[in-house]
């Protein structure tokens, strides 16, 4: 495995945790969880813009030209004073948003499934039901039949849990047959060599009988 092919593997084991942390947050305080939510949002869109600005300020103008920092500072800024001020209207797009996440999650696992039954493991099956549940639980996040906010969010808590526990297994059970293959096929690779030596061993040998 190449270091790409380990970054990947770390990143989807941090957005794995990040999933359940916030998941087992949202089912534990799901009232806590909205005013969080709302706070951290708004609160990195006005830092985030407000260096952006700053940065724009104290840079030189030449540094400046076709740039356009002071805008996306500016706009970053007034979403994070809109995330703040219009909290219900921000609320209403949570399960959207993480229910589209979590079908994201339930996308990769099905990607894997495939690749899984492309290289003949038997365990592809096994996957391709939790990728077919993971879609599930974020349709249905997405549709929001739920009639109370607390409701709505430890639901969403149950489906980030599922999605990032189920994540870690996948991803930890992936990177394990794909170093399987990569074995099978590095012996292979070499089982050709020895094969094509040993042919032309017993034709030296054939020539020297004629």
């Amino acid at each position: 495995m190449d270091k790409t092919q380990k970054n990947l593997r770390t990143g989807a084991y941090i957005a794995s945790v990040c999933y359940i942390v916030v998941g087992l947050v949202a089912i534990i305080m799901p009232e806590d969880m909205l005013k969080l939510l709302i706070y951290i949002v708004g609160g990195a869109c006005i830092v985030g813009g407000a260096v952006f600005v700053i940065n724009y300020l104290i840079r030189d103008v030449k540094i400046n030209y076709f740039r356009n920092d002071f805008l996306h500072g500016l706009v970053a800024i007034l979403l994070g004073i809109i995330v703040i001020l219009k909290w219900e209207t921000v609320i209403s797009m949570v399960p959207l948003c993480l229910g589209i996440l979590v079908m994201i999650s339930g996308c990769i696992k099905l990607q894997n499934a495939i690749d899984l039954k492309r290289m003949d493991s038997k365990s592809w099956v096994r996957l391709l039901v939790v990728a077919v549940i993971n879609l599930i639980l974020g349709a249905i996040l997405v549709a929001n039949p739920f009639t109370t906010a607390v409701v709505l969010l430890r639901a969403l808590g149950v489906g980030l849990i599922f999605s990032g526990v189920t994540d870690l297994l996948s991803t930890r059970f992936f990177s394990r047959e794909w170093k399987k293959s990569e074995e099978v096929v590095a012996a292979a690779a070499e089982v050709k060599p020895e094969e094509a030596s040993a042919g032309e061993e017993s034709s030296e040998s054939i020539d020297k009988e004629l």
